[in-house]
């Protein structure tokens, strides 16, 4: 230890070091999720854009720390043998330099001066090196940290990749977010899968935090993917092929799925009809939907005017209740049947008032 502390103070100190570095330190605060979407809380529209995003909540510091530090050039014994005889020699360098200096006025740099003299007397001095930029050790003496700018920040991201949740009436299903953390729904194909309600729920979860939204969908559009499905019910969601369905019933209810807002459905029932309809039944197809008001001369079809009545309001259905059947009309008599009848009408009627005259006498 004694030698260790001699060998300290042997050391040839340099001047202190001073090192500012500038740092950030964020620390999180909060995690919260987010649900939008762009029909606010009741549903009117068939289309639905829904978007989540993640706000973190950071506390953002920024820091200045300053280190001090004690430069030195450590003493090794062995390196007298050729620091003396250089001592000797950089002194007298040192004062030709310094002679030369006072002949210019000064015009030398100082550090060249008194550089020689100072390595010369610490070469001649046994228990101190040389200072040498190679061999400088650095300790630490003093370190300071300060708080220049101290804030809260919010950074919203989206959550892209993340599935998304929609439930109705408790049963789930899962949409994908897309790279903008949005999904595109189409409430008509969402009801395909789910049961039909007017309450949605919207949900969201990663990791521990969890958003959630419920929604509205309004009586109209309620009203109208129920007549919507009837339609495509009487037909066959999977695209089954009816070559028996009238040209006017497959207009009819074609035309009631544009009407009723479902251009889509519309355009796919289309589709599906054609492929089963031979082409003479498909161009006649085309002219019913080209010229629909030729349709007017002919009765609707029943499926077909009662979702339009419904849709309009007229006639109101509850879901799961049956279509009421239209009244048929009571067949008209003529000829000899016609005359038969009302003979018999005029007997019964004679018969029932001889039978109130006979209660009427009995009374009496």
């Amino acid at each position: 230890m004694v030698a260790a502390l001699l060998l300290a103070g042997c050391a040839n100190h340099l001047p202190e070091e001073t090192v500012a570095s500038h740092k950030v330190n964020r620390v999180p605060v909060s995690r919260q999720l987010n649900l939008s979407l762009d029909q606010g809380q009741v549903l009117s529209r068939d289309m639905l854009r829904v978007k989540a995003t993640e706000t973190n909540t950071i506390q953002i510091q920024e820091l200045t720390n300053t280190q001090v530090y004690e430069a030195f050039t450590p003493y090794q014994v062995l390196r007298e043998v050729y620091e003396l005889p250089f001592g000797v020699i950089s002194i007298v360098g040192g004062v030709v330099i310094n002679v030369v200096d006072v002949a210019l006025l000064g015009l030398l740099p100082n550090s060249f001066t008194d550089g020689a003299l100072s390595a010369g007397f610490a070469g001649i001095n046994p228990f101190l090196n040389i200072e040498s930029a190679s061999r400088k050790k650095l300790e630490l003496a003093s370190q300071m940290e300060e708080v220049q700018d101290q804030r809260i920040e919010s950074i919203e991201t989206a959550l892209a990749g993340q599935p998304l949740q929609v439930t109705s009436m408790g049963v789930p299903h899962r949409v994908e977010l897309n790279e903008r953390g949005e999904a595109n729904i189409c409430l008509f194909d969402l009801f395909d899968v789910l049961p039909l309600s007017r309450e949605l729920v919207f949900s969201v979860e990663v990791d521990d935090a969890r958003a959630e939204e419920a929604t509205t969908v309004s009586r109209q559009l309620t009203a109208s993917i129920y007549q919507a499905q009837k339609i495509l019910a009487r037909h066959g969601r999977e695209g089954g092929e009816r070559e028996e369905i009238g040209v006017t019933e497959a207009a009819r209810d074609i035309l009631a799925l544009s009407g009723l807002g479902f251009e889509h459905a519309s355009q796919s029932l289309e589709e599906q009809l054609m492929r089963g309809m031979t082409p003479a039944r498909q161009q006649q197809l085309m002219g019913a939907l080209i010229e629909p008001a030729e349709l007017d001369r002919i009765a609707p079809s029943p499926a077909a005017a009662t979702a339009v009545a419904e849709a309009s309001g007229e006639i109101e259905v509850e879901p799961g209740s049956a279509v009421p059947a239209a009244s048929e009309p009571v067949p008209e008599r003529t000829g000899p049947e016609a005359v038969d009848a009302e003979q018999g009408l005029g007997e019964e009627a004679g018969a029932s008032a001889e039978a109130s005259g006979g209660t009427a006498d009995s009374t009496l």
